[in-house]
Protein backbone atom coordinates (compact mmCIF):
# COMPACT_ATOMS: atom_id res chain seq x y z
CA UNK A 1 0.00 0.00 0.00
CA UNK A 2 1.43 3.42 -0.71
CA UNK A 3 -0.70 6.59 0.36
CA UNK A 4 0.51 10.24 -0.25
CA UNK A 5 -1.02 13.79 1.27
CA UNK A 6 -2.18 16.02 -2.18
CA UNK A 7 -1.83 19.88 -1.45
CA UNK A 8 -2.25 22.52 -3.73
CA UNK A 9 -5.45 23.54 -5.46
CA UNK A 10 -6.78 19.98 -4.83
CA UNK A 11 -6.05 18.51 -1.55
CA UNK A 12 -6.90 15.53 -0.27
CA UNK A 13 -5.55 11.67 0.18
CA UNK A 14 -4.42 9.52 -2.94
CA UNK A 15 -3.54 5.92 -2.63
CA UNK A 16 -2.93 2.98 -4.06
CA UNK A 17 -2.79 -0.49 -2.62
CA UNK A 18 -2.04 -3.70 -4.35
CA UNK A 19 -3.68 -7.26 -3.49
CA UNK A 20 -3.33 -10.64 -5.22
CA UNK A 21 -5.97 -11.22 -8.04
CA UNK A 22 -6.45 -15.01 -9.82
CA UNK A 23 -2.90 -15.36 -10.98
CA UNK A 24 -1.77 -12.19 -11.25
CA UNK A 25 -2.28 -8.58 -9.43
CA UNK A 26 -4.55 -6.04 -9.00
CA UNK A 27 -3.56 -2.20 -8.45
CA UNK A 28 -6.44 -0.47 -6.71
CA UNK A 29 -6.23 3.59 -7.03
CA UNK A 30 -8.33 5.65 -4.11
CA UNK A 31 -8.67 8.88 -3.64
CA UNK A 32 -10.62 11.56 -1.42
CA UNK A 33 -9.92 14.76 -2.92
CA UNK A 34 -11.19 18.48 -2.75
CA UNK A 35 -10.79 21.06 -4.43
CA UNK A 36 -10.00 24.03 -3.01
CA UNK A 37 -9.52 27.10 -5.59
CA UNK A 38 -12.47 28.73 -5.50
CA UNK A 39 -12.46 28.77 -9.74
CA UNK A 40 -12.18 24.94 -9.52
CA UNK A 41 -14.72 24.71 -7.53
CA UNK A 42 -17.28 26.97 -9.78
CA UNK A 43 -16.42 25.21 -12.93
CA UNK A 44 -16.83 21.60 -11.44
CA UNK A 45 -20.36 21.52 -12.88
CA UNK A 46 -20.37 22.89 -16.00
CA UNK A 47 -16.69 21.49 -16.95
CA UNK A 48 -17.73 18.15 -15.14
CA UNK A 49 -17.02 16.75 -18.66
CA UNK A 50 -14.26 17.99 -19.70
CA UNK A 51 -12.69 16.94 -16.06
CA UNK A 52 -13.32 13.71 -16.39
CA UNK A 53 -11.86 13.53 -20.02
CA UNK A 54 -9.02 14.43 -18.46
CA UNK A 55 -9.15 12.73 -15.68
CA UNK A 56 -9.18 9.37 -18.04
CA UNK A 57 -6.97 10.31 -20.22
CA UNK A 58 -4.27 10.65 -17.39
CA UNK A 59 -5.38 7.40 -15.74
CA UNK A 60 -5.10 5.49 -19.51
CA UNK A 61 -1.94 6.82 -19.88
CA UNK A 62 -0.28 6.19 -16.92
CA UNK A 63 -1.70 2.18 -17.16
CA UNK A 64 -0.41 1.81 -20.55
CA UNK A 65 3.10 3.20 -19.51
CA UNK A 66 3.16 1.37 -16.38
CA UNK A 67 2.28 -1.82 -17.98
CA UNK A 68 4.50 -1.36 -20.79
CA UNK A 69 7.36 -1.17 -18.22
CA UNK A 70 5.88 -3.47 -16.19
CA UNK A 71 6.28 -6.02 -19.75
CA UNK A 72 9.86 -5.31 -19.83
CA UNK A 73 9.54 -1.92 -21.76
CA UNK A 74 12.36 -0.28 -19.32
CA UNK A 75 14.86 -2.68 -20.49
CA UNK A 76 13.79 -2.01 -24.38
CA UNK A 77 14.32 1.59 -23.28
CA UNK A 78 17.36 1.23 -22.18
CA UNK A 79 18.57 -0.74 -24.87
CA UNK A 80 17.90 1.26 -27.48
CA UNK A 81 18.93 4.47 -25.54
CA UNK A 82 22.29 2.41 -25.26
CA UNK A 83 22.04 2.13 -29.02
CA UNK A 84 21.96 5.66 -29.56
CA UNK A 85 24.76 6.54 -27.47
CA UNK A 86 26.75 3.98 -29.31
CA UNK A 87 25.46 4.27 -32.85
CA UNK A 88 24.49 1.02 -33.48
CA UNK A 89 21.54 -1.02 -33.98
CA UNK A 90 20.97 -4.55 -33.50
CA UNK A 91 18.38 -6.54 -35.77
Amino acid sequence: MLRGVVGGDLEGVSGWSVRPHGTGSRAVLEQDMVARKALIRRLEVPFRPLFRANHYLLTYRGHRGLKAWLDGGQEARRAREEERRSGTRSE
